[in-house]
């Protein structure tokens, strides 16, 4: 379940479970497999962006997308069915101002350590948290040129209207815009959230969440009830493309080998 694989992520122990043919990557939906080069994903993403470095650690959940112009970096984990715009920098990178200078040319040395708690407040800095994981829960809705700072988590079933500014964790279901940490609304009553939270619908299989009612909610939620009992939940394999690199070396040794 995607839970479970964002625990790994935080621990560092998500891997890819699923090996890719030669072939497989059309199958899986995948179109440009160019910009997936350094990320963990789910079947049918689709990544515009190809600003993502090979030092960062990012997962990508199924069906969800960044178009153009977008910029993930640190460790970035997204959910499943999640629309980012055009220009949105998620865990956008930061410098450190609790040193002598903000300049990377004098970068603080690993011997120096980390600030005590009682000497941040002497400093009057809060803790930094450009290390932590930058996590976008599922179904979440990121509008053009948004900033997502890193170390936030964004719950699920939020929208961040466009240009807006993230620096701290988003409520389930908040409605944000500009620079405020106050949502401007929620998108459903603190009822109906919770029934959605609870339904955890996006570790259902995708098929039988296209037959549903997906228009009304008061409709969709008994439906998705019934399912949860009888049907249960279906998760994911986890893809990387160096796994396909490797099948795909041995894949090309095997037919040399076959035609001569």
């Amino acid at each position: 379940m995607l839970s479970a694989k964002l625990e790994r992520f935080i621990a560092r122990t998500l891997q890819a479970d699923q090996p890719l043919s030669p072939g497989a990557l059309r199958k899986i939906g995948i179109r440009r497999p160019a910009h997936l080069k350094h990320l963990l994903f789910e079947e049918r993403v689709s990544i515009d962006s190809g600003a993502v470095g090979p030092g960062n650690r990012i997962f990508f959940g199924a069906y969800s997308y960044i178009n153009a112009g977008g910029y993930l970096h640190g460790q970035v984990f997204v959910g499943r069915y999640c629309s980012i715009g055009r220009r949105v920098s998620i865990g956008a990178a930061a410098h450190d101002m609790t040193g002598l200078t903000t300049s990377p040319r004098l970068a603080k040395r690993g011997q120096d350590g980390t600030y005590t708690a009682s000497e941040l407040e002497r400093i009057g800095a809060r803790p930094h948290r450009i290390d932590m994981p930058t996590i976008i829960e599922s179904d979440v809705w990121i509008g053009d040129g948004a900033v997502i700072f890193p170390g936030v988590r964004i719950g699920t079933g939020a929208v961040i209207g466009a240009n807006t500014i993230v620096r701290r964790d988003v409520e389930p279901y908040a409605v944000m815009a500009g620079s405020s940490s106050v949502p401007l609304r929620y998108r459903f009553s603190g009822a109906i959230r919770a029934e959605l939270l609870a339904s955890r619908w996006w570790d259902m299989p995708h098929d039988t969440l296209s037959r549903l009612p997906l228009g009304n909610i008061c409709r969709l939620l008994p439906e998705i009830g019934l399912i949860a009992q009888q049907d249960g939940f279906a998760d994911k394999p986890t893809y990387s493309l160096s796994l396909w690199k490797k099948n795909l070396t041995a894949y090309l040794k095997a037919r040399l080998r076959r035609t001569g």
